[in-house]
């Protein structure tokens, strides 16, 4: 076992009293967002006069949206937990040398560290299981930019190693297979467990495909938009142009920056609304209506509608409606000295025109990953990180954010 890991049962029960006291770790009843089916109706009715396109995408994809509420969210994880679990205890039973260890994600910002955490929290509440993991991905571990899992799964490259990683959702499985495939680093002999509770077909078919060493533990197949309108037959007479077409006209009309029928999911949860490369924040978050009806409103209740250029690239630190609680955001000040600090880490840039600001060139609507900022001689401005190997820095004054917005990344 490596050795920075040894102690990991300190550090996780550290970090899980750390989010329970921030509240990070569960939602209460009154963070709930249901699903109004009454405002639902009434938001697809407003598309009455629109061309029959908009009409059909308002009434049989948006009108299947699936409301997952935190409590159901929970129950299907720890099922996971559970179908995992059992699977386990038959395998050792066959094999005493296997064992399983826990990887927390790439990034501690994002769900895979949060549910990892919440395995753990459950394994000690359900200590009768007795099925602790050999070990858990380390605080230090979150700091390997470049190929992030490799360099935790190859102290685990082992034929009896049980690697298990958790995500609350997979819609394209794009993301996955690229933060867990090691194939560029060295041919694995581990065995990958996905802890997923809600993935769509064209996930599981892609990851398998990349990452045939990989088994799922699922409990609810979500469906695409594109599978739900070829229930009801819309693509018969459509060729790959027509549904490209139709795909740039929902984007327009909705105001996203894309749009996919094949990867976008109608699902929202209690703790997160995907953003715009997997579901429809635009619609969700901001009450988007089209241009042709012009008259936006949530159909969720206890939600606020945020901006829209928060709500296009997805969950962010302005939102109001499901927010991603379980991220922290910024942390810290930025100290006087102007040594480097984490304030700005986990954070993105999202530039709103394209211009030069030496040494970068930025680009219109590109994110950029913020490793980190200093205070400058002036009040409020900073210099930031775009680059965590090098010392180049972006100036930018806090005053004006005519040019940038601030998102988590």
């Amino acid at each position: 076992m490596n050795s920075r890991r040894s102690n990991w049962i300190d550090e996780i029960d550290k970090e899980i009293n750390k989010r329970v006291k921030e509240k990070r770790l569960g939602l209460s009843d009154d963070q709930t967002y249901p699903l109004n089916y009454q405002k639902l109706e009434e938001w697809i009715n407003k598309h009455h006069k629109c061309d029959e396109d908009i009409q059909i995408f308002t009434r049989y994809v948006i009108g299947k949206t699936k409301y997952v509420s935190f409590v159901e969210f929970i129950s299907k994880f720890q099922q996971s937990i559970m179908d995992f679990l059992n699977q386990f205890k038959t395998i050792k039973e066959k094999n005493p040398n296997a064992y399983w260890v826990l990887y927390r994600g790439w990034d501690q910002n994002k769900s895979n560290n949060w549910l990892a955490l919440i395995m753990v929290f459950f394994l000690k509440l359900n200590t009768s299981l007795d099925m602790y993991p050999t070990c858990v991905s380390s605080q230090e571990d979150f700091t390997i930019e470049q190929h992030n899992f490799a360099h935790f799964a190859k102290d685990y490259n082992d034929p009896n190693a049980y690697i298990v990683c958790c995500d609350d959702a997979s819609y394209s499985g794009f993301q996955l297979t690229e933060q867990l495939s090691v194939k560029r680093n060295f041919t694995p002999t581990f065995n990958l467990i996905l802890l997923v509770p809600y993935i769509t077909d064209k996930a599981s078919q892609y990851i398998l495909s990349w990452l045939p060493n990989c088994t799922f533990y699922t409990q609810e197949r979500l469906y695409t938009a594109y599978e739900l309108l070829e229930k009801i037959g819309f693509f018969k007479r459509k060729n790959v142009e027509d549904i490209m077409h139709f795909e740039e006209k929902l984007a327009k009309q909705f105001k996203t920056n894309s749009l996919v029928l094949k990867d976008c999911v109608p699902v929202y949860f209690d703790h997160k609304i995907a953003d715009s490369v997997s579901s429809f924040p635009t619609i969700y978050a901001s009450g988007v209506t089209a241009e042709c009806a012009n008259d936006p409103f949530s159909f969720i209740e206890r939600c606020e509608p945020v901006p829209l250029e928060f709500s296009n690239v997805g969950t962010s630190k302005e939102d109001k409606c499901a927010p991603p609680f379980y991220k922290a955001y910024g942390g810290g000040t930025v100290k006087e000295n102007g040594e480097y600090t984490s304030y700005c880490k986990n954070i993105v840039l999202f530039f709103i025109k394209e211009k030069i600001i030496k040494p970068y060139i930025i680009h219109r609507g590109k994110r950029y990953r913020v490793y980190g900022c200093t205070k400058s001689s002036k009040k409020q401005n900073l210099y930031v990180y775009l680059n965590k190997t090098s010392n180049q820095r972006l100036y930018l004054s806090t005053l004006n954010k005519k040019d940038y917005k601030f998102f988590v990344f």
